[in-house]
């Protein structure tokens, strides 16, 4: 008791092996041997805890066992933050454990710019009991950092059989293309007994049909079947795949010699892999151990939770905030959201390739009638959670979300898709349908592809000058291919760009748009009436394409559903980019911060082929141009167009500082000319509050990272003009669009990081207030609809670090 007051030490959360037990029965000497011992220790463990307040090292790792499963071979792994300068490059750093290195490996995942360590990566076996809590502390000194040695592996091999034959791969490390398809593999060696493969299969340039992906393992000996959905073991061998029941249809059978994992089965309908799809599943294999075992091992991995305080005092991905009695009732908030979701996640239609798949919503209009791809990034505000709670449920939440994202929500290019996609999949169906047709009419001989003469004097006899314009200019722009498919290429163009035409001439006066997408939204079956419309248009009635339910029959034999049970869709693939992928729409942040919680190295993948889009796929120079024509033009700016892909890329600084030079010079000039773009925006020219809500955060986020004093002047400027001219202080929300009507409060707490920032900085009280109603709205509402979860949790966490700072002076009160 006297050590526990004195060093201010709360005994339960001492590892059991340091709660030394006192008997009358021991010697003296034995008692002052023991007592010293329990001193050292506490006087370590003291100063870990004092350390962690402060973002120094020693830094405190605690590890709880949660499956209820013994682990004699437990892999902890994940991502530590560090302080700017705290570890410079080649400064020694070990985990140790009751006193004694612990062998692990660990590597930077991210640097600062003057090359100190900023995350490093943890990754070490230890041996737990069932449910057990295990502390580790990360201290300055020289570690032991052993190799491990994968075991030698039986031979496998990764068999896709698609309708046109079937590709063999073999599992080894790296990225191999046969044909159209792909496998990236990577092999992870855990253990001396088991090893991880990430296996990312991926259908490039054209559709087909997937009727099965297979691991076969040949290894000889008797079979134990198990009880666990994706489990199986096999002489040797125990296998297990990672989220086998909620990542799709998955089977596990022994034939002969060989154990075949099957990652999509020949018993399940052949799945439809458009162009750009890709999968990545998770396969562990270890020798000698129980299947059933192994699969709760997998599903609830061993990850180390590092102390809130810690985390927001090294400022290693910006502000975090911690769990305490100022945000108790924020917390609770969103605990309550959280649970509603997890209810929603019963729904069948929600079980997407991960346990948190995309959420699947027909309740608020066509652009929402299939999976919302995550919108607003629902992944960080759990990663960020579990950061400040220390609940590594919420980081399990987060990061498998993240995982779900990398693999639906990001294109082979980088592209990241939106919730229109199926929206889209129904005008593609409808647009490919028109190119068949505009071949058939511009061809002078029908054995033969046109010439692009020939096109050219097709189109403008039939749609004008101006479109024959546009589709020269297209077709300066392709790389030199054969002539069939430059003639794919332009009619396929050409057929989006007449179902395009045809939904704009929805948009010729305000009031006839409205009446005609209420009507056609709420017919029944609402897109039945759509394909009807876009088919009657004077764009695309002249070519003569079938009857729309002889036009659809093929498109739902192919993806199954009806008009009133219409597929959804997590991906679309256009032939216009810039319609698919919009600045709007694209994400970053949960792919960095997954990488750098976990080390996974698709994750990073991922967040990087983002960032090459963000540049080389002309999403920055695209957004640059849309706004620019909107400020000049005086219409309402949607200056989220630039700030999203601003802060995609501030987070993808966080990778590419020290480790990739090129690519983070490229990525340091798109973000100084997102800004110089941005602050040329008159705040009244503003569309609306989720417009300024995410400006806003980008520019804070930028200015806390370089101390510009231009997005600075700019930032105040902006908010305390949303603050003077959009706040309702009767009904504590900002107007949804300038000048228009309260918006819900899940949008003003999205603009809470800029406005506290803004009020942080200025000491302006009136701010302060504001800000401080909002949170209030915060504490008392929890939105179980993932896109307002989104809004409300994204930003708010951080920007209640403002406020934790200063504690109630600020005028929140500590219930």
């Amino acid at each position: 008791m006297f050590l526990t007051q004195y060093f201010r030490i709360d005994p339960t959360r001492v590892d059991s092996s340091i709660l030394l037990h006192f008997s009358a029965g021991q010697s003296l000497r034995t008692q002052a041997a023991l007592f010293f011992s329990v001193f050292v220790v506490a006087l370590l463990l003291a100063a870990a805890a004092a350390a962690a307040t402060d973002g120094n090292l020693p830094v405190i790792l605690d590890v709880v066992e949660r499956a209820g499963v013994a682990r004699p071979e437990g892999v902890v792994e994940g991502g530590v933050p560090l302080a700017r300068g705290l570890v410079a490059a080649g400064v020694p750093v070990r985990l140790v454990a009751e006193g004694r290195p612990v062998a692990a490996r660990l590597s930077p995942l991210s640097l600062w710019p003057d090359g100190s360590i900023r995350w490093l990566g943890v990754t070490f076996a230890s041996a737990f009991q069932a449910g057990e809590t295990k502390r580790f502390i990360l201290e300055r000194g020289v570690g032991l950092q052993r190799p491990v040695v994968a075991p030698p592996l039986p031979s496998m091999v990764l068999r896709v059989a698609t309708d046109t034959g079937v590709t063999i791969f073999p599992v080894r490390q790296g990225f191999r293309r046969q044909g159209d398809l792909s496998a990236r593999i990577d092999v992870e060696p855990l253990t001396r007994k088991r090893v991880r493969l990430r296996i990312e299969v991926a259908q490039h340039a054209v559709d087909a049909r997937w009727r099965s992906v297979t691991l076969e393992i040949a290894d000889p000996g008797p079979v134990v079947a198990a009880p666990a959905v994706g489990a199986i073991r096999g002489g040797r061998w125990s296998v297990a795949i990672r989220h086998a029941v909620e990542r799709g249809p998955t089977a596990v059978e022994a034939a002969g010699d060989t154990l075949k994992v099957h990652l999509y089965p020949p018993s399940a309908p052949p799945y439809p892999a458009d162009a750009g799809f890709h999968v990545t599943r998770v396969v562990v294999l270890e020798r000698g151990s129980d299947p059933r075992d192994l699969a709760r091992r997998l599903a609830i991995p061993l990850r180390p939770v590092v102390p809130a305080a810690y985390v927001d005092a090294t400022r290693a991905i910006g502000r975090t905030g911690v769990s305490n009695a100022l945000s108790s009732r924020f917390d609770a908030s969103f605990r309550r959201a959280w649970d509603g979701l997890r209810r929603q996640q019963e729904d069948p239609h929600n079980r997407g390739w991960t346990a948190w798949g995309d959420f699947f919503d027909r309740r608020h209009g066509m652009a929402y009638a299939g999976y919302l791809n995550q919108e607003y990034d629902p992944a960080t505000a759990f990663l960020l959670f579990g950061l400040r709670s220390g609940d590594p449920a919420a980081l399990d939440t987060g990061l498998d979300m993240a995982r779900q994202y990398a693999d639906n929500g990001v294109g082979l290019d980088g592209g990241c898709f939106q919730h229109r996609a199926t929206y889209h999949a129904l005008e593609r169906h409808i647009a490919r349908a028109a190119a068949v047709r505009l071949r058939q009419r511009w061809r002078q001989k029908r054995e033969a592809p046109a010439t692009e003469k020939e096109i050219l004097t097709y189109v403008q006899s039939q749609f004008g000058k101006k479109a024959a314009r546009k589709v020269a200019e297209h077709a300066r722009g392709l790389a030199v291919a054969p002539p069939t498919a430059v003639e794919q290429e332009l009619s396929e163009w050409l057929g989006y760009g007449l179902v395009r035409a045809a939904r704009d001439s929805l948009r010729t006066k305000l009031g006839k748009m409205k009446a005609i997408m209420l009507g056609l939204q709420k017919s029944t079956p609402p897109f039945r009436a759509f394909a009807r419309y876009y088919l009657d248009s004077r764009y695309l009635k002249t070519l003569g394409l079938p009857a729309v339910d002889d036009l659809f029959t093929p498109f739902f034999a192919r993806y199954g559903g009806s008009w009133e049970d219409f597929p959804a869709f997590h991906f679309c693939e256009l032939p216009d980019p810039g319609k698919a992928h919009g600045g709007a729409h694209c994400l970053a942040e949960m792919l960095v911060y997954g990488h750098l919680l976990t080390g996974d190295p698709a994750l990073r993948r991922a967040a990087l082929q983002v960032a090459r889009y963000h540049l080389d796929g002309g999403l920055v120079t695209r957004a640059i141009r849309v706004v620019g024509e909107q400020r000049q033009g005086g219409a309402p700016v949607g200056a989220r167009r630039l700030g999203w892909p601003l802060v995609n890329l501030l987070a993808v600084e966080l990778l590419t500082e020290g480790q990739e030079p090129a690519l983070h010079r490229r990525v340091e000039g798109a973000v100084e000319t997102l800004v110089a773009e941005l602050i040329k925006i008159e705040p009244d020219q503003y569309e609306g509050i989720i417009h300024v809500a995410v400006a806003s955060l980008g520019l804070a986020r930028y200015q806390e990272r370089t101390g510009d004093a231009r997005a600075e002047a700019y930032l105040q400027r902006l908010v305390r003009y949303w603050v003077e001219h959009q706040w309702d202080g009767r009904r504590h929300t900002f107007h949804y669009m300038k000048d228009g009507g309260p918006a819900d409060p899940s949008l003003s707490a999205f603009f809470l990081y800029g406005l506290s920032h803004v009020a942080w900085r200025s000491g302006d009280s009136h701010l302060r207030q504001v800000a401080e109603a909002v949170f209030h709205e915060v504490e008392n509402r929890s939105p179980t609809y993932v896109k307002e979860f989104a809004q409300q949790f994204h930003n708010s966490q951080r920007a209640l670090s403002f406020w934790q700072e200063a504690g109630s002076s600020m005028g929140m009160e500590v219930p």
